[in-house]
């Protein structure tokens, strides 16, 4: 674990660059001895900054209640895990832990965000976790199919774009009917995995434009490096200015696309598929016809945007 001299000099180098809100991550974020201590130190740096924790359902025991804003809660298997493949995810977070997590965000008057990672190991389980989730009354829902960029376990449970987006759109359905307020999103899926729920998909670029995600222009630069470098972030340009070219970057390693995809209405704002031995997944792609689309921002900015300035008075136009 870094110590807190050193975690601090990266809360400072992230201010100096423009970063104004902080998602923190694990690991299990509420196992850090200086939570709180870090937490304290943004606001004291940038009292304007927002704080989000991501948790596996620890963090409803932690001290950071009064310093943070909002709590992005990892939960995968309902109660009813029949079907499911409990060790996948052996320390996941259970529902006694999410439930108490949603319970003290919602005394505390903090914004709940679920993620719900979607694979073989949980498919046929989903029902029972979006049951949960609807009593947790999050105000957004991430729904995200495996990915293999982690290794060998995560291949053994991703699940193919077409069941896991049937599987999704379902899902979509019931959350619509009793979490209407509640914003739903897909990540990197397929625009045409999920046909007439396009609108919720957001892959590498409209990723740029959520309000409540990470930003990619940081992605695989060490903030070590960063700091033993005094002119790292001139180097670097302006907050926001490399955005675009590093989706793109991370687009082209990690997805491809089929000759068919050239046909598709979403050939631009599509990531295509993520890249696996033997082109597997190229095999679930089924084209769109029609006139291509070419506004990446056409859902997500708008709706994330408009949610951050309600809760926080910031213009998401």
């Amino acid at each position: 674990m870094f110590e807190p001299e050193y975690v601090k000099r990266q809360i400072d180098l992230l201010l100096s660059y423009g970063i104004r809100d902080f998602e923190i991550t694990g690991g299990e974020p509420s196992e850090c001895r200086n939570l709180r201590e870090y937490c304290e130190y943004i606001k004291q740096k940038s009292s304007s900054s927002k704080i989000a924790v991501i948790t596996n359902g620890g963090l409803f025991a932690s001290d950071v209640w009064d310093v943070i804003d909002e709590v992005l809660l990892s939960y995968h298997l309902g109660r009813n895990t029949s079907g499911a493949d409990m060790s996948y995810f052996p320390r996941g977070c259970t529902y006694e832990k999410a439930a108490k997590t949603a319970a003290r965000a919602a005394i505390s008057g903090k914004l709940l965000r679920v993620n719900v990672v979607v694979g073989k190991f949980n498919v046929q389980a989903l029902d029972s976790a979006v049951d949960d989730i609807v009593g947790f009354c999050p105000r957004i829902v991430n729904f995200l199919p495996v990915n293999t960029f982690d290794g060998a376990k995560a291949q053994y449970t991703q699940i193919d774009y077409r069941t896991a987006g049937a599987a999704m759109s379902r899902q979509l359905d019931r959350l619509d009917e009793k979490l209407p307020d509640t914003l739903k999103i897909v990540r990197y899926a397929p625009f045409c995995s999920m046909p007439g729920r396009e609108r919720h998909i957001v892959g590498t670029f409209q990723h740029i434009f959520d309000w409540f995600d990470w930003n990619v222009e940081l992605t695989g630069l060490r903030i070590l490096d960063l700091l033993n470098d005094a002119d790292a972030l001139k180097k670097l340009g302006p907050y926001g200015s490399t955005s675009f070219s590093e989706a793109d970057r991370y687009r082209q390693e990690s997805y491809e696309k089929s000759p068919q995809c050239l046909k598709c209405r979403y050939l631009y704002v599509c990531d295509g598929v993520e890249k696996t031995p033997g082109h597997i997944l190229l095999k679930c792609i089924k084209p769109c016809a029609g006139i291509f689309l070419k506004n990446v921002n056409g859902y997500i900015g708008k709706y994330t945007g408009k949610l951050y300035n309600k809760l926080y008075g910031k213009s998401g136009d």
